[in-house]
């Protein structure tokens, strides 16, 4: 690159994190901000590490969910391994998920069937022959889903509770493992600059850059930068009104937690299950003996529309009185799960965090926006770049084509200086 772009990052979770990699990798020099002292602290490492091939997203008919949701899915892997040294046993990827059918699922058995066969033509015609498998371990993508038996459900389900359940090839990724390998990249990569515990207020585009406002405790600061990467998590849309891009609908945050358990070694395995359509909850098994628990109606702490996060919140203390209770919701549908009720655990997290996305309905509302996640992706303004990550299973693949987007803008800028 000719004039080397000296860039900020806002926000040092999951996707900020890669474009800041990705960036360096190009040659520019980055500053990473966050109001945290340490990046990948977030959202980053308080979620379920689901890497998406669209099979929650049956309410969305037009199956634009799942094709975006595809291509993060299918770029995830390969995206990673531009800064980390990626593989399924170092990323600690899961067994498959199963999809277990409640016998009130807004969605019946019939149209799940009807909509998980979709996407698996959209997943064996997104793979076109390409060599390049869903997070390196699967094949051709002919077995993506299959219908389980009566037999197979038996020891798994509640035959009362569950009417259907489906085997997919979905898996996810351990978060806390991904998370520790990026920080490790960006504490060995010499062109990123880690700025913690700065609270960013206002970026303003010109013709000059872009100027950036931080708050560090009780003092204001501006930074000029020849562009600007916005991939802040809750405080994304303020920041990006600042700079002139307004905010085209309503959002809801939900704020959410979810249980990481340890269990005793000899404890049979725990199966990786998500129970659909509805206010639900899942179980994620990740090698080692960690399992993420969590049970939607239990685990949604608050939920209201804005900007931003409601402002002076806190969680309150977490107690084991709600693992017990997501517990016993998940045994309720499940005898393997029901195991877990009276285990010996090793050790308990809880996990928490801010959650935002379209829409100003809840999940238990088939007219949801939650429903969807067909419009993440990146918004400019000249110098200004805003990334809309949408889903964790995105945002490496946002990553490469942010930094696309951010070198274009430098060659135009650079040719009409020289037109100039």
């Amino acid at each position: 690159m000719a004039n080397r772009q000296r860039v900020a990052v806002l926000g040092a979770g999951m996707q900020g994190t890669c474009v800041a990699l990705e960036l360096a990798a190009r040659g520019c020099a980055v500053d990473l901000y966050d109001r945290a002292e340490a990046p990948l602290t977030g959202a980053a490492v308080v979620n379920e590490g689901k890497i998406h091939l669209g099979f929650i997203y049956a309410l969305d008919p037009t199956l634009a969910t799942a094709r975006r949701m595809l291509a993060g899915a299918l770029h995830f892997a390969s995206s990673l391994r531009r800064w980390i040294p990626y593989s399924p046993e170092l990323a600690g990827v899961t067994g498959p998920c199963h999809y277990a059918v409640t016998a009130d699922s807004m969605v019946p058995a019939e149209g799940l069937r009807a909509y998980y066969q979709a996407v698996a033509g959209l997943y064996r015609e997104a793979r076109n022959g390409s060599r390049r498998g869903y997070l390196e371990t699967d094949g051709d993508g002919a077995s993506l889903v299959r219908e389980l038996s009566p037999a197979e459900r038996e020891p798994l389900f509640d035959a009362t509770r569950v009417t259907t359940a489906f085997a997919t090839a979905e898996r996810s990724v351990d978060p806390v493992r991904v998370a520790g390998l990026l920080r490790q990249a960006l504490a060995a990569s010499p062109e990123v600059r880690f700025l913690g515990g700065v609270h960013v207020v206002g970026a303003q585009p010109s013709r000059r850059g872009v100027e950036v406002t931080c708050r560090r405790g009780d003092l204001l600061a501006s930074e000029r930068y020849d562009q600007v990467v916005n991939a802040l998590w809750t405080g994304r849309l303020p920041v990006d009104a600042s700079a002139g891009i307004p905010t085209r609908r309503s959002w809801i945050f939900r704020y959410r937690v979810g249980f990481r358990v340890r269990i005793q070694p000899g404890t049979p395995a725990i199966p990786t299950i998500n129970f659909v359509h509805g206010p639900y909850g899942d179980a994620v098994s990740y090698p080692g003996g960690e399992v993420y628990l969590s049970w939607y109606p239990i685990c949604r702490l608050v939920a209201a529309p804005g900007l931003e996060p409601t402002p002076g919140w806190s969680e309150p203390a977490a107690t084991t009185d709600r693992l017990q209770a997501t517990l016993r919701h998940l045994g309720d549908l499940s005898p393997t799960l029901a195991r877990l009720a009276n285990a010996d655990f090793a050790d308990v997290a809880v996990l928490g965090g801010w959650v935002m996305a379209p829409g100003e309905d809840d999940i238990d509302q088939r007219g949801s926006k939650l429903h969807r996640r067909d419009n993440p992706g990146v918004r400019s303004r000249g110098p200004y770049h805003s990334v809309d990550t949408g889903k964790y299973t995105m945002a490496p693949y946002l990553a490469v084509r942010t930094a696309d987007r951010l070198l274009r803008t430098a060659r135009r800028g650079a040719v009409l200086q020289s037109r100039a």
